[in-house]
C-alpha cells in the first residue's frame, strides 16, 4: 500500500460517500461533446471522477448526473478544482466543486449520499459475517 503525504487540510461541509456512478460531462454548456466518467466520491458540493480525458484546473464543466434511487436527473454546474498527481493518461483523477446547486439538489444528492453510505456499511457487515461464519 502507498502512502502519500498529505499537502494540506480539507475541511468537508457534507458528508461523502464512495461510490460509482457512471456519468458524462462536457466543457460548459456543450452537451453535445459529452464525455463518459465515473464519480468514485460524491458529495452535495462535489464529487472525484476517473475519466479518460481531464480538463485544467479552473474550468466549468457541466456533469450529468442520472441515479435510480433516490431518482436523479441533474446537471450540474461544477469547477474543477485539482488533478490527483497519480493520474496517468487515459485514466485522469480529479475533483470538481459544484456551483449554484440549489437547495433542493442539494438535498436530492444528500439523500443518495447517504442512502449510498449505509449501502456500504450494510455490504461490509455482511461480508463480515460470512468471514466470521467460514
Amino acid at each position: 500500500m502507498t502512502v502519500l503525504p498529505v499537502k494540506r487540510v480539507e475541511r468537508r461541509q457534507r458528508y461523502r460517500a464512495q461510490t460509482e456512478i457512471e456519468v458524462t460531462w462536457s466543457l460548459g454548456e456543450d452537451s453535445d461533446c459529452a464525455n463518459p466518467g465515473t464519480i468514485v466520491d460524491l458529495s452535495a458540493m462535489g464529487a472525484r471522477l476517473v475519466t479518460a480525458e481531464c480538463p485544467r484546473v479552473g474550468e466549468t464543466i457541466v456533469i450529468r448526473l442520472q441515479t435510480s434511487h433516490p431518482p436523479i436527473d441533474l446537471r450540474c454546474p461544477a469547477r474543477v478544482v485539482r488533478v490527483a498527481e497519480i493520474s496517468v493518461p487515459g485514466q485522469f483523477i480529479w475533483a470538481v466543486v459544484f456551483d449554484d446547486l440549489d437547495l433542493p439538489q442539494q438535498a436530492r444528492i444528500s439523500r443518495f449520499v447517504l442512502l449510498e453510505a449505509s449501502r456500504t456499511r450494510s455490504n461490509a457487515g455482511g461480508e463480515l459475517a460470512e468471514q466470521r461464519a467460514s
